[in-house]
């Protein structure tokens, strides 16, 4: 308790950064929760999204204290506009390559939230997939193999820590597509979704996690929010 007591009091920053924009986004999953309910069914079930948005909050707070106990890795690095500028750039191409897959090949009517509920759900399940398919992994990987191996390996484990998280979500998407979409198709997302974990998690190593969410936020603005109104019409 000390030390956890001692890592707040160190790392103040983080901590307030981290509770702050989980505060925005459990408000966000309020609103949407009101607005429309059923657009969190799909990912939480029966489950009341606040109490599933809180439980990745408590799962966050944890891995964050690792993280910021291990000294690596940070929430927010102060001055980081670099890296921030360097997500949304870095988004872009991702979000125009997805939308023209779209045009060759639509997905489902109802891959995206409609606006304007999609304004406030995209930023809540960014938050959601950064910390279950990023974060996590991540996590388990690192602090496993860093267990095991010792200190000596910190290098090698963090490069195997990122190909190995970066993993997660194109499975999950490659699955979650299974017997919807022609091979071609399936075999592209994942590897376009592995693509974008891999720069998330690096982007998270090199500068910090606001940076990595930064990222998705700017690919769901393009691709989720943007395209995902005006495709009804053109597409549909």
């Amino acid at each position: 308790m000390a030390k956890l007591l001692d890592l707040i009091s160190e790392e103040t920053l983080q901590y307030v950064v981290f509770l702050g924009l989980s505060a925005i986004v459990l408000i966000l999953t309020g609103i949407t929760t009101l607005s429309n309910r059923s657009s969190f069914q799909k990912y939480f079930g029966k489950i009341n999204p606040l109490l599933a948005v809180f439980i990745v909050f408590v799962i966050g707070l944890i891995l964050f204290s690792y993280l910021l106990y291990d000294g690596r890795f940070a929430v927010y690095r102060q001055g980081n506009f670099k890296g921030l500028l360097l997500a949304v750039a870095l988004a872009v191409p991702f979000g125009v390559v997805i939308i023209l897959v779209d045009r060759m090949s639509p997905f489902p009517i109802d891959t995206n939230v409609p606006f304007p509920d999609s304004l406030t759900f995209y930023p809540v399940m960014g938050y959601v997939a950064e910390i279950l398919f990023q974060i996590l992994p991540f996590c388990l990987v690192y602090f496993g193999l860093g267990a095991a191996l010792g200190e000596a390996s910190n290098d090698k484990i963090i490069w195997v820590s990122i190909l190995v998280a970066a993993l997660i979500e194109p499975i999950f998407q490659v699955v979650f597509m299974r017997g919807q979409d022609p091979v071609w198709k399936m075999a592209y997302v994942g590897l376009h979704v592995f693509l974008i974990s891999l720069v998330q998690l690096l982007l998270f190593r090199r500068y910090d996690f606001i940076s990595m969410y930064v990222f998705r936020l700017s690919y769901y603005a393009i691709w989720h929010i943007l395209w995902g109104h005006f495709r009804l019409n053109l597409l549909f």
